[in-house]
């Protein structure tokens, strides 16, 4: 279950939820995305905002296909491969 986790865009993150979920849209694995929504701020020492995106998931076949389709977005990505995801 890819997770997007949405950082650095603070109040304004509707925006950037509805594309991010419009590019994700066409992926085999649409049905398992979720995305976490961080209202948080993210600046680097200048102060000059650093928006990004965080995806975490277990397959790293996953990861290469939902960094692939939000590549048009131009937002830094950072990613964290899972060791397991236990449902309940």
């Amino acid at each position: 279950m890819p997770n997007i986790e949405i950082h650095g865009f603070g109040v304004n993150s509707r925006e950037i939820t509805a594309k991010v979920a419009y590019c994700l849209k066409p992926s085999p694995v649409a049905a398992d995305i979720v995305i976490s929504v961080n209202s948080d701020v993210v600046h680097d020492l200048k102060w000059d905002p650093k928006p990004y995106f965080r995806i975490v998931c277990t397959d790293i076949n996953e990861v290469n296909l939902v960094v692939d389709l939000l590549k048009p977005l131009r937002i830094d990505m950072e990613v964290l491969l899972l060791h397991a995801f236990i449902p309940h």
